[in-house]
């Protein structure tokens, strides 16, 4: 038998922690969202003492698509195998170039020579894959051009020729890279 040993006094366990933000410049404020693929696990909220802001069985979900999060472009959310990911899908004659990120609480932000972002928190990176944009014509994916732009803490995309009468997609993938 093993036998654990038990200080008189516990070491408090610590876990670093940091936060970035990444705020949608000009986003509509009365967003609807969509949720599938429910977690088999949830969370209560018992927060402060007033009842009524209290939650319980807060599920997570995998899939989230935020409605119009600008006029005529989806935001969709999930959870992919190794990574997270996000993605606009830009409805017919809608503007892609609406879409602006805007983020806080980084160290450092950059594009690296392949043109992935590589965010720096004080625990780490976070780095944003190149981002792929394609369009579904005729049954066949269509590849579009596409690059962030990163103007101070800022980003946009740079888009190459693509039909305006089709639906968009610009597919980013976040990788934690540490």
């Amino acid at each position: 038998h093993a036998h654990v040993h038990n200080h008189d006094h516990d070491e408090p366990v610590t876990y670093k922690q940091d936060v970035v933000a990444a705020t949608f410049v000009g986003a509509n404020t009365d967003v609807e969202t969509t949720h599938k693929i429910r977690t088999p696990y949830y969370q209560n909220y018992f927060l402060g003492n007033i009842k009524e802001r209290w939650a319980s069985e807060v599920y997570g979900y995998h899939h989230i698509t935020y409605e119009s999060i600008y006029d005529g472009i989806d935001l969709l959310f999930f959870e992919a195998e190794i990574a997270s990911k996000y993605e606009f899908h830009i409805e017919p004659n809608a503007n892609p170039s609406d879409i602006q990120i805007d983020y806080g609480g980084q160290q450092k932000i950059k594009l690296d020579r392949n043109g992935n972002l590589i965010v720096q928190s004080k625990i780490g990176e976070v780095w944003e894959k190149n981002p792929y944009a394609y369009q579904i014509k005729n049954g066949r994916i269509v590849e579009v051009d596409c690059d962030f732009v990163l103007e101070g803490k800022t980003v946009t995309y740079a888009l190459g020729n693509y039909d305006p009468e089709i639906e968009l997609i610009i597919d980013p993938e976040f990788i934690f890279a540490t």
